[in-house]
């Protein structure tokens, strides 16, 4: 089955057949649209060269690579990635996709690279439980993980050796705050997935995925009772497809019986747009959430699935994993409770945007995600490995 599952990814696969060009800096898993990428071949662009290497899961195999790598013993994937980064020949190796487990046997097998990854989004037990499971006995190495903060650094130290930097959220770092704070304003971040089911089942329990059917009928009638603009920030309207949008919205609109109010989507930073502009926002565990707090937007975090669950998971759905934070704080609850959600919302339209700051600073949320506008840490990390003057923003 292995083998046929391989000739059919060959098969589906667009073929390079020319060897790929040494460079300076490469880009491993790249996807080429993505923001991120867009942004690092801006900064690394002063180094020098800049290679991509597509993986054979996301639609490219350069069949000369693939040649050179039959040759090499042991597992065929790992041998194509070295074969690669042999060829081209990179000071540097980069990825913005942290959740794959193959690149962090690449500096150990190559030692003479440098290698650096930087955190995409929030993660939770199931984003470390292919760690657990590395059985081939593999050194996991990184030179620098650029990680949100130091509790979800203690988490990738478990199993990865290398360097910890905490830089918080690379996208939100880059993108500047220009919206003007708009005051009575309530909104809510949408986590809807058009291609994740609704319902997922574990040891025979059905358990219900997401948990806007509990917090969105709650937040219409707060901002309706202390006269709010309530909005929801959608998150299919980054997609060229509008269909998605269409189905987000008939979602919404099928829990609350009327709709809703979308933040209109403009760019790839109408997200950070959408909180910049917010007095308050309502996230469940989502990454918009946190980088709404990093920014100074005061933030309410009602992540109770784990709650929710029970003993199905570990409560890594709570605020601050795998810090240790309590239940209920100022700003936050693991608890599906009405009580809670009004108790946090009636403090954060009361607290000045200065008390709001010293409450995030007393409550560490500097461990949970830094900010670091313009990734200068970052900036000054790519000058002192690549031996050239720091970048200009």
């Amino acid at each position: 089955m292995k083998l046929l599952r391989l000739i059919s990814l060959f098969l589906r696969v667009r073929k390079i057949w020319v060897l790929p060009n040494k460079c300076d800096a490469l880009i491993f898993d790249a996807i080429g649209s993505h923001p991120i990428e867009v942004e690092l071949v801006k900064m690394l662009s002063p180094f020098g060269t800049i290679g991509r290497f597509v993986l054979p899961d996301n639609g490219e195999v350069n069949i000369p690579i693939l040649l050179a790598s039959i040759l090499k013993r042991g597992n065929r994937f790992a041998a194509y990635c070295d074969s690669y980064i042999q060829r081209t020949s990179p000071r540097l190796v980069i990825t913005y996709i942290d959740n794959n487990n193959v690149f962090y046997s690449v500096a150990a097998r190559n030692p003479a690279v440098k290698t650096m990854f930087i955190q995409n989004g929030s993660r939770n037990n199931d984003s470390f439980d292919f760690l657990e499971r590395n059985s081939s006995g593999e050194i996991l190495k990184v030179d620098f993980m650029l990680i949100f903060g130091n509790h979800i650094g203690s988490k990738y130290a478990k199993y990865i050796s290398g360097s910890l930097v905490p830089i918080g959220s690379f996208r939100n770092n880059h993108v500047p705050r220009v919206r003007p704070k708009m005051k009575g304003t309530l909104s809510f971040v949408s986590q809807y997935r058009d291609h994740t089911a609704e319902w997922f089942e574990r040891d025979g329990v059905i358990y219900k995925r997401w948990v806007a059917h509990i917090i969105l009928p709650f937040l219409v009638s707060y901002a309706e009772e202390k006269g709010l603009q309530f909005r929801i920030i959608s998150n299919s309207g980054r997609s060229k497809d509008s269909s998605l949008l269409r189905k987000e919205k008939s979602y919404y609109k099928k829990i609350l019986g009327s709709e809703c109010e979308f933040f209109k989507w403009e760019w790839h930073g109408s997200s950070y747009d959408a909180i910049d502009s917010t007095e308050v926002v309502v996230s469940n565990d989502s990454t918009l959430g946190l980088e709404a707090m990093a920014r100074g937007t005061k933030s309410a975090i009602f992540s109770f699935r784990s709650t929710m669950w029970g003993l199905l998971n570990p409560p890594d759905r709570n605020y601050g994993w795998p810090g240790c934070y309590p239940d209920e704080g100022p700003f936050w609850t693991n608890n599906p409770s009405t009580e809670s959600f009004r108790r946090i919302l009636d403090h954060l339209f009361t607290v000045s945007d200065e008390q709001w700051c010293d409450e995030l600073e007393q409550h560490g949320f500097q461990e949970v995600m830094q900010y670091d506008p313009d990734n200068t840490i970052i900036r000054d990390i790519l000058a002192n490995e690549m031996k050239l003057p720091p970048i200009s923003g």
